[in-house]
């Protein structure tokens, strides 16, 4: 699929909001589609969630400013869970770590 740059899809989305709708859902099928087997599920039921909340916003800037508060929010969490479990990780990492001769 071709990627398109801000300025088209803004085009897109003035001139054949459809197809823009339809873009941006290929878009997102295929990020899913990329990603491992065993959370490929949970991104679905992440995006259905996501677009039935979406859809109380008929304004277009108020869903942009809910998705965008959705993505903050799911920053905090991932950094949350790294700020717990980095430390852990790093820890047997360095543990495991072949030793290297001079």
């Amino acid at each position: 699929m071709k990627k398109l740059s801000f300025d088209e899809l803004m085009k897109l989305w003035k001139d054949a909001p459809e197809q823009a709708e339809e873009y941006r859902v290929a878009v997102i099928e295929e990020a899913i589609a990329k990603m491992p087997d065993a959370i490929q599920l949970k991104a679905r039921a992440f995006q259905v969630r996501l677009e039935k909340d979406m859809s109380k916003y008929t304004d277009p800037m108020a869903r942009a400013n809910f998705a965008f508060g959705q993505m903050w929010d799911s920053f905090a969490e991932l950094d949350q869970v790294l700020q717990e479990h980095l430390p852990k990780l790093n820890s047997k990492l360095l543990d495991t770590a072949p030793e290297k001769s001079i």
